[in-house]
């Protein structure tokens, strides 16, 4: 590729936007645009395959910008993305380990055990010892 500049003109043409579309994208996509002697903003050959993709993501795959530049951070890095996910997953096994022991230590295993006969509250008055069939229900106040 090239090494050549474009003009505003020439970049809205290509991509088929408006001048404030290119001005809000470069805004947005951290494009570090030059100027010519006149002052003008020129497009590098990378910046514009970046626009490019860019147009692509938002107009034909209908991204927001956010959605874009997220997808365009995943191309970027997608092999330090999934060395992270290795070391990530290899943190969560060792901090799985560690929260088990933690728990063996502060909670030792216990058995459940049954309800205290005579019990009170709910249960005690559910259930009563030595009664059979259904369990007593308690009435609701009278008003």
């Amino acid at each position: 590729m090239t090494t050549g500049y474009h003009s505003v003109t020439e970049t809205c043409r290509l991509l088929k936007v408006r001048p404030h579309t290119l001005r809000y994208w470069e805004k947005e996509f951290d494009l570090k645009v030059k100027r010519n002697s006149a002052g003008r903003r020129i497009y590098s050959d990378n910046q514009l395959e970046k626009l490019r993709l860019v147009h692509r993501l938002i107009r034909e795959e209908k991204l927001t910008v956010k959605g874009a530049r997220r997808k365009l951070a995943l191309m970027a890095a997608p092999r330090q993305q999934s060395l992270d996910l290795e070391d990530g997953h290899q943190q969560l096994l060792w901090v799985r380990k560690e929260l088990i022991a933690i728990r063996g230590l502060l909670v030792p295993e216990e058995k459940p055990t049954a309800p205290e006969r005579g019990a009170s509250g709910v249960l005690g008055q559910l259930k009563q010892p030595g009664r059979k069939g259904r369990p007593k229900r308690p009435r609701p106040p009278k008003r």
